[in-house]
């Protein structure tokens, strides 16, 4: 491909130029189906920069295709390149990738950095309780201890090797009695990444309140409660210093202390009142430690400098370019649709304008503790700055997505990357769900399930969050109290200590506001962070909707699996109580699974498996809805009902199934579960279901009585079986359809829908916010179906009697 060295050019990858230079360029690239053995221990890139210069490619594995054999579908490159000469910093840069299997070299890095993760207590992070008695946390001691249990290796090559350490702030001195300490404060992820040669490195942490107990013999993962500090302090050696990505007004001023220089990443409130953390809380912070002198680099790289994007594009020999817009390397989030070229639209460089605004007003929100842009309806509340309403179901269809970091890929914006960095810090901020075990890994079903007498049970209620009143095998409703007690006495709780509680999680309904930021990271840059909390909210919704009993005496929550299979296996092929809450978890569960490792895999599978059997036995033999829910909110309580965005959001998370989890070896399920979705979205576009004048589904539809004993409306809605209509949230419902039956009839709806004529641009505009990230999937579909390639795929409105229009043409084409 021109390049000299024989190697294949495969993609291509633009940025925004860096402040400096050389610098470490970042991107995740889709790769088609046995491109990369994860198992082969070599880069398949090397990356040429536009002054001709090749450079080897670290590369780690993002996501893995459900087939073992087809290796890695999105990998990340890392390379150490050169900006070119008279590069001015905020220009676009293009680098070049290209096939060339190399070996990986040694990990080097620099005196000052090897000092600093040798050296015990270099980094240390403190607190202070109600009592003034100290809490420390050494954050590099897994590091420098052999076969530490809590140590996890991210990413391990030439350009950087990042591990994630777990300790808790335990208490320097212990003490007992009603004045002493508790066994520990906080538990600290450190995600520690050192970079070739450079004299910082990067330290993400989360700071959470959610040790789950699951050791009946170690106090340290014993839960404590609310907890209450006084701050929270990093300490670093004298000649370090430490910069965080966002500051927020909780951030104190550094000061010396001895040896050590002292950052308040929370620093104290005034008048003796103390923080609070609830439990399950928990906060992000991105930080770099850097060397006095060495400000530059470290903050460059803070910034996300050097984050790269691929992009679309076909090569001499009339290829595609792997991108998310190719077809065939369409391997984004777990649904795998292409992303739309917004060439309709507006340019790459108006993206990023759009996005660099969006950033602004934004980290400007965070940066002074102010409410900020829709729905930052809260300033800071101490160390947390809330996103969204404090109900953790807010009606509406605000950032209930399909797809999300649409514009920051296509615009390549770094800006637009980073806003979702704030918005995942600020959700979870407010969605208090941390639960981890004594090493620091996240709760996971399997290590609490046992063998009961009649079979396997699950002694957890989950929705999400522990059910307490119904059980407390955790310990959280046995912490011990005396802390808070004095804290009461004293009246040091702090004053914004009603707001925060105030906040709930984000529910299973709307789960996707809490997930959407955390798949773009992880998407688009690989993030640990955000990797290791959607795994988190996975294992959460297996377990929330599982198929085990809670006790040995069969008692089944009445949200999960188990309890919904006994009414299947009663009212069988009549739909039941399902909706978009289902549909939320199976997306997230079906995202970790793409990004998770093979242990995750095989214990999730069986849980897909599970889900898919119920809904095949369950979905409406009639009607061919999956969703038959008793409603008294609407039809005066006459009827049980489809909603229509809660079986369009089913049916995303079961096409994700479809295309992450499913693949050669489960022949039966993927038969199985493409013709739940047939049925599924035949009857949106049947018309029981859809509204002629509108031209859209209708919001609501009855499928029977209210009373579930009663037969089904198989034949017939009854006069005012009918509420609202939804052209909103349901166009990929025509692309399920098209795909998995190939049924014209899919098209003659979605150009009803469009008004006449289906194109991107009268369907794709950008006028409020979601309309095209509800409408990517269909964009994206017919961009695919042009014909000729580069003309738009135009369509007429179809003729009532449903024979071929020259819609059907085109697409025969």
């Amino acid at each position: 491909m021109g390049n000299g060295l024989g190697a294949e050019s495969v993609a291509i990858l633009r940025l925004t130029a860096p402040s400096t230079s050389p610098f470490v360029l970042r991107a995740t690239i889709p790769v088609p189906p046995g491109f990369h053995d994860v198992d082969s221990g070599t880069s398949p890139f090397m990356v040429r920069a536009p002054q001709g210069a090749v450079s080897r490619a670290q590369v780690e594995v993002v996501s893995q295709y459900s087939a073992t054999e087809d290796g890695a579908d999105v990998l990340q490159l890392l390379a150490i390149v050169e900006s070119p000469p008279g590069t001015q910093s905020g220009s676009q840069l293009t680098y070049e990738v290209l096939h060339a299997q190399n070996a990986p070299m040694p990990h080097s890095r620099s005196d000052s950095v090897r000092e600093l993760l040798a050296t015990p207590g270099s980094v240390l992070l403190r607190t202070k309780d109600v009592f003034g008695h100290r809490y420390d946390a050494d954050l590099l001691r897994d590091i420098r201890v052999s076969n530490a249990e809590d140590l996890r290796v991210l990413r391990n090559g030439e350009v950087a090797l990042q591990v994630r350490t777990h300790e808790n702030l335990a208490p320097r001195n212990e003490v007992d009695g009603p004045l002493g300490t508790l066994p520990h404060m906080m538990g600290v992820h450190s995600y520690v990444t050192t970079w070739r040669d450079e004299e910082f490195i990067s330290l993400d942490i989360r700071v959470h309140n959610g040790h789950d107990g699951l050791d009946q013999d170690d106090e340290s993962d014993d839960p404590m409660g609310t907890l209450y500090f006084n701050e929270l302090e990093l300490l670093v050696p004298d000649g370090w210093r430490v910069f965080q990505a966002y500051q927020t007004p909780s951030m104190g001023v550094s000061y010396h202390d001895g040896s050590k220089v002292v950052q308040p990443l929370v620093g104290p409130l005034t008048e003796g009142a103390l923080h609070v953390i609830a439990p399950q809380g928990q906060f992000h912070r991105r930080l770099v430690l850097v060397r006095n002198g060495q400000e530059a680099r470290a903050l460059a790289m803070l910034r996300e400098e050097g984050l790269a994007f691929c992009q679309a594009g076909v090569r001499e020999d009339g290829e595609q370019y792997f991108s998310w817009w190719n077809p065939r390397t369409a391997r984004y989030w777990a649904q795998n649709l292409p992303l739309p070229n917004l060439d309709y639209l507006e340019t790459p460089a108006e993206s990023r304008a759009e996005m660099d605004e969006g950033f602004a007003e934004l980290h400007t929100a965070l940066s002074l503790g102010s409410p900020g842009p829709w729905p930052v309806v809260s300033g800071s509340l101490g160390w947390a700055h809330p996103y969204g309403l404090k109900v953790g179901n807010m009606h509406g269809g605000s950032e209930i997505y399909f797809f999300d970091g649409i514009k920051t890929a296509w615009g390549a914006s770094t800006t637009g990357y980073r806003t979702f960095q704030m918005t995942h810090r600020m959700y979870s901020e407010r969605h208090p769900t941390a639960l981890y075990n004594r090493n620091g890994d996240s709760y996971s079903l399997d290590d609490w399930i046992y063998a009961g007498p009649e079979g396997t049970i699950l002694p957890n209620w989950m929705f999400l969050v522990p059910w307490l009143s119904l059980g407390d095998p955790f310990g959280f409703t046995t912490a011990p109290t005396f802390q808070v007690d004095a804290v009461v006495n004293q009246g040091r709780q702090p004053p914004y200590e009603d707001q925060l509680l105030d906040y709930k999680w984000i529910d299973t309904q709307h789960l996707i506001r809490y997930t959407r930021s955390a798949k773009v990271l992880a998407w688009l840059g690989n993030d640990a962070i955000a990797k290791e909390d959607l795994h988190l909210q996975a294992e959460l919704c297996r377990a929330s909707y599982s198929i085990y009993p809670q006790n040995e005496q069969g008692y089944l929550i009445t949200t999960g699996l188990g309890f919904d299979r006994q009414y299947v296996e009663s009212h069988p092929q009549d739909g039941f109580v399902i909706d978009r809450g289902e549909g939320w978890m199976l997306d997230t569960v079906a995202s970790a699974y793409a990004l998770g490792d093979p242990e995750f895999r095989r214990s999730a599978h069986s849980w897909f498996v599970d889900v898919i059997d119920l809904i095949s036995e369950g979905q409406s033999s009639c009607s061919g809805t999956i969703m038959s829910k008793p409603n008294q909110a609407h039809f005066n309580g006459q009827y049980r009902i489809m909603q229509s965005i809660s079986e369009a959001i089913l049916q995303n998370g079961l096409w994700g199934v479809l295309t992450s989890v499913l693949n050669e070896e489960h022949v039966v399920e993927a038969s199985v579960l493409k013709g739940i979705l047939a049925s599924s979205t035949y009857a949106m576009i049947n018309p029981r279901a859809w509204d002629d004048s509108a031209n859209t589904p209708y919001f609501y539809t009855a499928l029977g009585p209210y009373d579930q004993s009663q037969a089904p409306f198989c034949d017939f809605v009854p006069p005012d079986g009918h509420e609202g209509t939804d052209g909103w949230q349901t166009w990929n419902v025509f692309v399920f359809g098209m795909k998995v039956t190939d049924d014209p009839r899919f098209l003659h709806r979605a150009t009803q829908m469009a008004g006449g004529t289906l194109t991107p641009a009268m369907i794709g505009q950008d006028n409020h916010p979601g309309e095209l990230e509800t409408r990517a999937g269909m964009i994206s579909f017919l961009q695919v179906l042009r014909s000729p390639v580069g003309s738009p795929y135009e369509t007429q409105a179809p003729r009532d009697d449903g024979k071929s229009s020259p819609m059907h043409q085109s697409s025969k084409d």
